[in-house]
């Protein structure tokens, strides 16, 4: 296993010296926004896996919570008019349409925009952005594709389970970011698992090859 090879590999935009802030530049090899929606309350869930942008907003008068997610970042006009509906920072798009940025939280009015990263442990670490943004009443989710730590968190809105259905938008910000950190939990098991085995490999013997996989 290298280096190279444990991140996911995102492309970063380019953006010219000069750019105004908050300009929005897509890499199409990003792929084309799927947009999802889960809207609720305590007494009603609507779910849709596809949903044209225009349909969005009766939803955000109807339920309690709208959860939106956006599922590949490589058209800007499409995250541009999803900003547009929810008023999210111009500031707030350019860091979702830029990869690689660092776990942050940041107030924008009566909203917040989060940064974190999801993980998945396959032949080598995957690891995938993230972005959050938190309003009255609604979430969006912005992601590459495909990784997928929320699936328990929508099967607890199917299901009516725990306090979900009968709190607001925050709740469920809190929900989406601690099933994040759930997903971390088995990756840090296997790799304090393979510390262990180096530690072994080393006691008993120590080579070139022990030395080498424990320096990746």
């Amino acid at each position: 296993m290298t280096r190279s090879r444990r991140r996911r590999a995102i492309t970063t935009p380019k953006i010219l010296p000069g750019t105004s802030p908050g300009t929005l530049v897509a890499d199409p090899k990003r792929g084309q926004p799927v947009v999802s929606l889960i809207a609720y309350s305590e007494t009603k869930v609507t779910e849709e896996a596809s949903i044209e942008l225009e349909k969005i907003k009766p939803f955000l008068k109807k339920n309690n919570v709208v959860w939106v997610n956006v599922e590949g970042l490589g058209d800007a006009e499409t995250i541009r008019q999803i900003g547009e509906m929810f008023g999210i920072h111009q500031l707030a798009l350019e860091d979702v349409m830029t990869g690689h940025q660092r776990a942050k939280l940041e107030q924008y009015g009566d909203n917040y925009f989060l940064i974190a990263h999801m993980l998945e442990l396959q032949d080598f670490l995957l690891t995938e952005q993230i972005c959050t943004y938190i309003g009255h009443g609604f979430i969006v989710t912005f992601q590459d594709g495909p990784l997928d730590c929320f699936e328990k968190v929508r099967e607890r809105i199917r299901k009516k389970a725990g306090r979900i259905r009968s709190s607001g938008a925050d709740y469920l910000a809190y929900a989406l970011l601690d099933s994040i950190i759930d997903c971390y939990f088995p990756v840090l098991e296997k790799y304090g698992e393979r510390l262990e085995d180096i530690e072994d490999e080393i006691i008993e013997r120590c080579d070139r090859s022990t030395i080498s996989r424990s320096t990746r």
